[in-house]
């Protein structure tokens, strides 16, 4: 894999993506840092922006092609700590998948390889990268939806559509493509119940991710639990091969219910 974690500390890590080397912030990283680095570029959570420019290159990613470029909010195109997920989501053995707030399209890609998946994100320019992905590694099991996440959804409920796997990786604040608004503290558990509806009779799986502060693992264990799932799963997503954790998730599996 074209990834490695280089280093952490300082409030900060280190990490090598192909032959590109960027520090970012990193705030659980309290400890100190062990060697000094030299990196292409450096983003600054006080600033927004990137110390040097870095032209658009590519990876690959647990056999996934990707572009990565810089972002004015320090992001790339991957989420590295999702390669775990991938692994555990393919493993299910969905053929119909919903994916919102799909980003840049790993984890659409990986499930794309078995699966047809419908990839929602409200950003134009997302939906634009994830389809050059999706081109670079000829998968077209992919539908493409540009829409606010909650009104796609009830869309969906509308026409009796349903998905035998959902996953999502809300953000912690954001605009729908109509400008509506997302606050994670008053329309997740709503999404989260529309969500339940678009489960297939036999679905496979439900899985959430989540970055933001205070919303660990058990708080998205106890809102999936509340809305009826049994035998929740739930952890810290870590960057790989390190003990660093970079968000959470709470899973939900065929196999677990009662």
């Amino acid at each position: 894999m074209q990834y490695e974690l280089i280093d952490s500390g300082n409030l900060e890590k280190c990490e090598r993506f192909g032959d590109v080397v960027l520090s970012r912030p990193c705030p659980q990283a309290l400890w100190e840092k062990q060697k000094k680095w030299k990196c292409d570029a450096t983003f600054s959570s006080e600033t927004r922006s990137w110390n040097h420019s870095v032209d658009p290159w590519h990876v690959t990613i647990d056999s996934i092609k990707l572009k990565l470029e810089l972002t004015s909010f320090g992001h790339l195109g991957l989420f590295p700590e999702h390669t775990s997920s991938a692994k555990w989501l393919c493993e299910q053995k969905a053929k119909n998948v919903l994916n919102l707030f799909a980003y840049s399209g790993f984890l659409s890609l990986k499930l794309g390889k078995t699966a047809q998946v419908t990839h929602v994100d409200s950003s134009k320019p997302a939906i634009e990268w994830a389809k050059e992905n999706a081109h670079m590694n000829n998968i077209t099991s992919i539908r493409w939806i540009c829409e606010d996440a909650m009104r796609f959804c009830k869309k969906e409920q509308k026409r009796n559509k349903t998905y035998d796997g959902i996953l999502l990786d809300p953000p912690t604040f954001g605009r729908g493509a109509k400008n509506e608004l997302f606050k994670i503290e008053e329309h997740l558990m709503p999404l989260l119940k529309l969500l339940k509806q678009l489960l297939s009779k036999d679905a496979k799986f439900f899985y959430i991710s989540c970055h933001t502060p205070g919303l660990n693992g058990f708080v998205l264990k106890n809102c999936l639990e509340q809305i009826g799932f049994e035998g929740v799963e739930c952890g810290a997503l870590f960057l790989p091969n390190s003990n660093v954790p970079a968000g959470d998730f709470a899973r939900w599996k065929y196999a677990n219910h009662k």
